[in-house]
């Protein structure tokens, strides 16, 4: 019977990409440490969200009012952002981004499936659905992104009930 015994250098490698994957999660949860008021400031925002959500079940909102409005918000704290960034093909990194939080909002706000938003933006559902998670995972982990997601978030709800009054 003879045992194989596993080639040194394979552990050693195993062991360091390990290693390196472990310092990467520490690094992460020690750069982004939630506050207690980063927390309540969440609340409110989850609140101020709920209220309006339970707003949209009772009146109907047309889309493209939705649409621009969200596209007014967005322009508000990113001044460069223009709409037909949405469809455009580019990888830049803030244009993802802007393209990102835009799918999210729609998604959320507008009432049309995850393959509508996608057919407007020119890509498809499970590209939403990446957007979505994506800024979820963002506004965790990188405060700069969340402190400019709630503004855009503020600035949002703050058209659409200024619609309703």
């Amino acid at each position: 019977m003879t045992t194989q015994t596993e080639n040194p250098h394979n552990t050693i490698h195993k062991l360091q990409r390990e290693l390196g994957w472990k310092k990467k999660m520490i690094e992460t949860y020690q750069r982004e440490m939630f506050t207690i008021k980063d927390l309540k400031e969440e609340i409110e925002i989850l609140k101020a969200e709920n209220k309006y959500l339970k707003t949209l079940l009772r009146m109907s909102v047309k889309t493209t009012s939705t649409q621009e409005h969200i596209e007014a918000a967005i322009g508000e704290v990113y001044p460069h952002f223009l709409p037909s960034m949405i469809a455009s093909r580019s990888r830049k990194g803030e244009l993802v981004e802007l393209r990102h939080i835009w799918m999210q909002l729609m998604y959320k706000y507008s009432g049309l499936s995850l393959s509508k938003v996608g057919d407007i933006a020119g890509r498809d559902h499970t590209t939403v659905i990446h957007a979505i998670q994506k800024v979820d995972a963002m506004c965790l982990y990188e405060k700069r992104f969340r402190m400019q997601y709630e503004k855009v978030l503020k600035n949002l709800i703050d058209k659409l009930h200024g619609q309703h009054n």
